[in-house]
C-alpha cells in the first residue's frame, strides 16, 4: 500500500469512529429524554434503532477479521510504511492500538454478534426481542465509550505521525444540533 492510500485510510478510521462516537452519544442523550419523548416515541424507536444499527455496522466494517479494511490491516499497513516516521513512536501506538483491540476482545465479539444475530441475519432468538440481545450482548454502554475514545486517540497519533488531512470533529455541531431537537420536543406539544 502506497503512502497516499495509507494516509487516506487513517483518515477514513478516524471519521468513521468520530461518527459511532457521536451516534452512541445522541443514543444517550435520546435514552436519558425518554420521559419527553414519549409523548410521540414512534419516530424517536426507529432514530434510537437506526442508530445502534449503523454505529454496529461502521464499528463491525473496520474490526471484522474477514474486512480487508479492519484496523488490524491498517496496523500492518503502517508497519510497512514505517520509513515514512519515526519509527519508535510507530511502534509505542500500533502497541498500543494492538492492546486496546486485545483488550476490548468481549464487547468487539458482542459487536459482531449483534451484527451476525440482528442486522445481518435474523436469528430466531433474538428475532423482536432486541432487549433480550441488549441483555445477553451489550453494546451500548461505558465500555464501548471508553473502546471508541481510546482508538480514536491512537489513531490520531496515526494521523499526527502520517501527516495526515482531512478529517474533521463534527462533535460540537452535532451536540447543538441535538439540543436544538430536544428543546423543540420540550415546546410543542406533540399531540396537537
Amino acid at each position: 500500500m502506497n503512502l497516499e492510500s495509507l494516509k487516506m485510510d487513517i483518515t477514513n478510521y478516524l471519521n468513521i469512529l468520530y461518527d459511532c462516537k457521536y451516534d452512541i452519544n445522541i443514543y444517550k442523550a435520546l435514552k436519558a429524554n425518554n420521559n419527553v419523548i414519549n409523548l410521540y416515541p414512534y419516530p424517536f424507536i426507529v432514530i434510537l434503532n437506526s442508530l445502534v444499527e449503523t454505529c454496529v455496522v461502521r464499528l463491525n466494517s473496520i474490526i471484522a477479521f474477514g474486512n480487508q479494511k479492519r484496523i488490524s490491516k491498517l496496523v500492518t499497513n503502517c508497519e510497512h510504511n514505517k520509513k515514512h516516521v519515526a519509527a519508535d513512536n510507530l511502534d509505542i501506538v500500533l502497541n498500543e492500538i494492538n492492546t486496546i483491540l486485545d483488550k476490548n476482545k468481549k464487547l468487539l465479539n458482542n459487536i459482531k454478534t449483534w451484527r451476525d444475530k440482528n442486522l445481518a441475519h435474523s436469528d430466531a432468538k433474538y428475532f423482536g426481542k432486541i432487549e433480550e440481545l441488549f441483555k445477553d450482548n451489550p453494546i451500548i454502554n461505558e465500555e464501548l465509550i471508553s473502546f471508541i475514545d481510546s482508538l480514536i486517540l491512537s489513531i490520531k497519533e496515526l494521523y499526527k505521525l502520517f501527516k495526515c488531512v482531512g478529517a474533521y470533529d463534527c462533535s460540537a455541531e452535532i451536540e447543538k444540533d441535538l439540543d436544538n431537537l430536544l428543546n423543540t420536543i420540550k415546546k410543542k406539544d406533540l399531540y396537537k
